[in-house]
C-alpha cells in the first residue's frame, strides 16, 4: 500500500473515531486523570521526575486503548474496501 492509501485511510479511520461515543467517553476518562494527577501534583507539592511520571500516567494508561481502537477501525475500512471490489 503506498504511503498516499496509508495516509487516506489513517484520515477515514479517524473520521470514524470521532464518531464512535467510546473514543469521547476514553477522552474523558483521560482528562479526569490528568486533573487528578495535577491535583494530587499540587496537594504533595512533587517536583521533577515524579510529578512528570504522576502526569504522564493517565496517557500512557489510554495509549494502548487508542492503538487498538484506531488498529479496529482501520481493519474494518479494509475490510469494505474488499466487499466494495
Amino acid at each position: 500500500m503506498s504511503w498516499p492509501a496509508r495516509k487516506k485511510l489513517d484520515c477515514q479511520a479517524l473520521a470514524l473515531a470521532a464518531a464512535e461515543p467510546a473514543l469521547w467517553f476514553a477522552t474523558l476518562i483521560v482528562l479526569a486523570g490528568a486533573l487528578l494527577a495535577n491535583i494530587l501534583c499540587w496537594h504533595f507539592d512533587l517536583d521533577g521526575w515524579p510529578r512528570d511520571l504522576l502526569r504522564s500516567v493517565p496517557f500512557i494508561l489510554a495509549a494502548p486503548g487508542a492503538a487498538t481502537l484506531r488498529r479496529r477501525l482501520i481493519v474494518r475500512l479494509i475490510r469494505a474496501q474488499v466487499t466494495d471490489v
